[in-house]
C-alpha cells in the first residue's frame, strides 16, 4: 500500500517552499504544505485554511486490510492576492495493491462503506476553483481486466467561478460487488484521491479569498472468497 501528497503555491507574493513524502508499506505520508501558512496538523482532513494564503495536502491510510481500513484525504487552497496572476494547487492520493490465489471456480465479494464531501467556493471576479474525488476497484490477472468498479457516487468533480460562485457534492453508502474468477493469481487495486486547483486573474482588483476542500473516507471490508459448488 502507499500513501502521498503534495501541494505547491505560486503568485506575486512571497511564498514558502513545497514539502512533499511518499510512504511505500505503510500508512501515513507527512504533510504537504506551501505558502504563509500557519497550516493545522497532519492528518486534519477538514478545511482550516480561512485566515491566510497557503495550500496542503494530507493523506493517511489507518487499520489492517482483513480488519477493516479507513483511507483519509485532503487538498486545500487559499489565496490572498491583489492585482497579480497566481495558481495554487494540492492533492492526495491512496493506493491498495492485494495479490490473491484461486485454487477452483471462485466468487470473490469486495464490500466496503464510503464517504464523500467537496466543496467548491470562490469571492472574486476571476476566481476559479474545481475539485475531484475518485475511487476505483480493479481485478487484474496478466494484462487482462476481471472487474472495474468505480461508483459513481464516489467519482465526481465541483466547479465555482466568479464572486459567489459555489459548488459542492456529498454521497455516502454501502457498496458491493462481485466478480467470479478461474483458477490462478490476481491482483485486486484500490486507487483513490483528492485533487483541488484554484486560479486568480490579473483583472481583479481587491485582495480575494479562496478555500476549497476535498476529501474521501473509505472503509475496506475483509476480502471474501468461497468456492462455487462444480
Amino acid at each position: 500500500m502507499t500513501t502521498s501528497s503534495g501541494a505547491n503555491y505560486a503568485s506575486a507574493a512571497p511564498d514558502g517552499a513545497s514539502d512533499s513524502g511518499t510512504l511505500t508499506g505503510g500508512s501515513d505520508v507527512r504533510q504537504s504544505t506551501s505558502g504563509p501558512g500557519p497550516f493545522p496538523g497532519p492528518n486534519t482532513f477538514t478545511p482550516a485554511l480561512s485566515a491566510t494564503a497557503g495550500a496542503r495536502g494530507d493523506s493517511g491510510l489507518f487499520g489492517a486490510i482483513n480488519a477493516g481500513a479507513s483511507a483519509g484525504d485532503v487538498a486545500e487552497g487559499r489565496l490572498l492576492v491583489a492585482g497579480s496572476s497566481a495558481a495554487s494547487s494540492g492533492g492526495t492520493s491512496t493506493g491498495i495493491n492485494i495479490t490473491f490465489t484461486t485454487t477452483a471456480l471462485t466468487t470473490v465479494a469486495l464490500t466496503f462503506d464510503a464517504a464523500t464531501d467537496l466543496l467548491a467556493t470562490t469571492t472574486a471576479a476571476g476566481d476559479g476553483a474545481s475539485a475531484e474525488v475518485n475511487a476505483s476497484f480493479a481485478v487484474r490477472s496478466g494484462g487482462t481486466t476481471f472487474l472495474n468498479y468505480a461508483p459513481g457516487e464516489l467519482n465526481a468533480p465541483v466547479s465555482a467561478s466568479g464572486v459567489g460562485g459555489n459548488d459542492s457534492f456529498s454521497s455516502s453508502g454501502h457498496f458491493t460487488t462481485s466478480v467470479d474468477l478461474a483458477p490462478g493469481t490476481y491482483q485486486l487495486t484500490l486507487l483513490s484521491g483528492a485533487q483541488e486547483r484554484l486560479q486568480t486573474g490579473v483583472e481583479v482588483p481587491e485582495p480575494m479569498s479562496l478555500a476549497l476542500l476535498g476529501t474521501g473516507l473509505i472503509g475496506l471490508s475483509v476480502l471474501r472468497r468461497k468456492s462455487k459448488a462444480s
